[in-house]
């Protein structure tokens, strides 16, 4: 699972007992073949499902580029169930491909040492389980003709939330609708990271221990 490779269980664990849900067509989990079994209510629905299936009736969530949609769609539409979330690699409207933010006030990105050992297990593993069908199903299900969410019911989340993202990610510029419209949203921007390196930058890690415990 691409959290654990990245280290993600390691920072997080200590401090929060996880549930790590492998969305349809991902991972472990079912990979139908029909675009309508990707809609976000039916893939939050899933996320719900193994909430209940754990006793938990609330709880913070984090999810990152196709899970930060689902992450927002549960905010909307199951706002009971969530006390603060995390957004990662995504916000509310589709930039252009080649479109980024690179704000000046992200100043110089640090030395990032690529570990390919960790970006080959992640490739390979994906491969591996890798489904076409599925995955042509999941894109036009929710990425043709669509935006991540409905960006005129912003202003409906209530509780905290975290949106990072690298300001070399494509979908950087609209993590500013996030800030602007969700009315508790704090943004951190990642210079020189891409949608993939992103995931594994400290200061990824670093804000988000700040977020949910004050580290």
């Amino acid at each position: 699972m691409q959290f654990e490779r990245t280290g993600w269980v390691k920072v997080l664990s200590p401090h929060r007992r996880l549930l790590m849900v492998d969305l349809r067509g991902h991972g472990e989990s079912e990979k139908p073949h029909d675009r309508g079994a990707y809609s976000l209510p039916l893939l939050a629905g899933d996320v719900l499902a193994a909430m209940d299936a754990e006793g938990i009736g609330a709880a913070e969530v984090m999810g990152y580029s196709m899970g930060g949609m689902v992450t927002m769609e549960l905010l909307l539409e199951h706002s009971e169930r969530f006390t603060r979330a995390v957004i990662g690699g995504m916000g509310a409207h589709f930039s252009p491909r080649n479109a980024s933010c690179r704000d000046e006030e992200t100043g110089e990105p640090p030395p990032f040492r690529r570990d390919w050992w960790n970006d080959a297990r992640i490739v390979v593993e994906f491969v591996w389980r890798y489904d076409r069908r599925a995955m042509t199903a999941l894109s036009k299900s929710l990425f043709e003709g669509k935006e991540p969410v409905d960006a005129a019911r912003l202003g409906e989340i209530r509780q905290p939330v975290l949106s990072v993202a690298g300001t070399r990610d494509w979908l950087c510029p609209g993590t500013r609708m996030l800030a602007e419209r969700i009315p508790n949203c704090e943004r951190v921007l990642l210079a020189g990271r891409t949608h993939m390196t992103a995931v594994r930058d400290p200061r990824f890690k670093a804000a988000v221990g700040r977020f949910l415990w004050g580290a």
